[in-house]
């Protein structure tokens, strides 16, 4: 019976070794899937960095934007307003040229009559 133990320890012990082999396999296979796990994290936390950096210049240019067109939405609204006066005031001129031209007409007339009264008065003498 001895014998039969000891053969049955041996094929125990064989066994137990590829169990210890298999196991190794194993961690030796979850060892590289948690490198390659570790390596798809540090590119994930780059690409998120590098991400976060261009979010933050966009807000960046975005603001600069933003105050570029308060600017010009200021200077938009100064310039009506000058256009409006222009127009205003260029109306109240156009508005004076019918009483321009009144006057001018009853000027033109006084002065043609102080032209016949100078005729009149060179041919009397």
């Amino acid at each position: 019976m001895s014998e039969e133990r000891f053969d049955r320890l041996e094929q125990m012990i064989g066994e137990t070794q590829n169990q210890v082999s298999q196991t190794q396999n194993q961690v030796s296979q979850m060892q590289n899937q948690v490198g390659q796990m570790q390596n798809l994290m540090e590119q994930l936390i780059k690409m998120v960095g590098h991400n976060n950096a261009v979010t933050e210049e966009l807000r960046e240019r975005m603001d600069k934007l933003e105050t570029k067109v308060d600017c010009m939405e200021t200077q938009m609204q100064t310039g009506f307003a000058g256009l409006t006066a222009m127009v205003n005031l260029l109306g109240e001129k156009v508005d004076t040229i019918p009483h321009l031209e009144t006057k001018l007409e009853i000027f033109n007339d006084y002065i043609l009559d102080q032209a016949a009264d100078i005729r009149m008065l060179k041919k009397a003498r």
